[in-house]
């Protein structure tokens, strides 16, 4: 759009502050440059000169239409599309948001990563149980393996307690189920894996704990497909929606 402020008529700045607000990509023209706003010089401006004789239109014109050529060229080119001041304070606004979105990415990555972690961790020691339960010893130096719902709790509380701005975890509902699910199996293993090692003559107690071990090795596969083909996949898609070129 082209805005011609000359005489500086209240309805054509009351126009141009409306085309500002919405858009960029504005070049203003005018016979008196220094009759200008001071704010608006330095943009997308130029003044021209008219002339009422006939025999210098052709002429005025042709000054006219290379400047005019020029603005649109060098607005065209230009990698910063900002032509007002509003458009500045929307690019300034624009950038902040792109930071916050930025680094609330990486924090939901870094959740997400460490949540990974721990069920890795619990899914291990749920196998290595399991093994001890179909033959295998476990040796007089090793340690009780330990289920660790505790650092579950401690980064799933840190994904729904953070205040998320510009990203939106309404789809993440799904990994709430998993975690839910998974921490009741992997807290009722690890209380009756401790009982039995405690108490190793317990059937019972052995019985119960082996088909919870089953179970979660069947959820194992499930979590890491759900986890390879939706939540990272998410992660690196989450984009910045953008209005217009500005803001």
């Amino acid at each position: 759009m082209v805005a011609d402020l000359t005489g500086a008529k209240p309805n054509v700045y009351y126009e141009l502050g409306i085309r500002h607000a919405l858009r960029t990509g504005t070049i203003i023209i005018t016979q008196n440059f220094d009759a200008l706003p001071s704010d608006l010089r330095g943009y997308y401006v130029f003044e021209y000169t008219y002339s009422e004789k006939a025999h210098q239109y052709e002429e005025y014109y042709a000054r006219f239409e290379k400047k005019m050529h020029e603005t649109i060229q060098a607005l065209s080119d230009s990698d910063d599309t900002s032509d007002s001041p509003v458009s500045d304070f929307l690019g300034i606004i624009h950038q902040r948001v792109e930071k916050e979105l930025q680094h609330e990415k990486e924090e939901l990555k870094y959740i997400l990563d460490k949540l990974k972690e721990h069920f890795t961790h619990n899914f291990e020691v749920c196998e290595l149980i399991l093994g001890y339960m179909k033959g295998g010893k476990q040796k007089e130096t090793e340690r009780l393996a330990v289920v660790d719902v505790f650092a579950i709790d401690t980064v799933y509380l840190r994904l729904i307690a953070y205040n998320w701005k510009h990203i939106k975890c309404d789809g993440l509902d799904i990994l709430e189920k998993i975690v839910i699910r998974q921490r009741r199996l992997f807290n009722e293993i690890s209380v009756i894996w401790t009982a039995l090692h405690a108490n190793p003559e317990q059937p019972e107690l052995a019985n119960s704990l082996f088909q919870m071990l089953e179970a979660s090795s069947e959820e194992e596969k499930r979590f890491y497909e759900f986890w390879d083909t939706q939540v990272g996949s998410a992660v690196d898609s989450i984009k910045l929606v953008k209005h217009g070129k500005k803001g």
